[in-house]
């Protein structure tokens, strides 16, 4: 199957950014795919990352000409929306801003 290569190359990508958090640039991924590997072009490695934005996995910030790539933290519905979970459970009442 065509696909399935490039699905194995994006899971192992995937799971390199949540081993190593921060921002990923397209350099970054052709030089991490290259590392295990992976004999592709950075166009292939632009189209993965952005697949992954594509698929909610990851966010892209930045212009054009250096775009960086995070991880998307889906926000959590116990949590008023937040990213990130509490870690003491909601009592009640909701806060309506960020704590400083």
């Amino acid at each position: 199957m065509p696909g399935t290569d490039g699905q194995a190359r994006r899971r192992e990508l995937l799971e390199a950014i949540r081993q190593s958090p921060g921002d990923w640039t397209t350099r970054r991924a052709h030089r991490f795919y290259r590392a295990n590997g992976w004999d592709v072009t950075s166009t292939v490695a632009r189209t993965d990352l952005k697949g992954l934005v594509t698929e909610g996995r990851l966010i892209a910030a930045g212009p054009d000409n250096g775009r960086v790539f995070r991880l998307s933290f889906p926000a959590h519905p116990s949590n008023g929306g937040w990213q990130t979970p509490s870690l003491n459970p909601p009592s009640g009442t909701r806060r309506t801003h960020r704590p400083r």
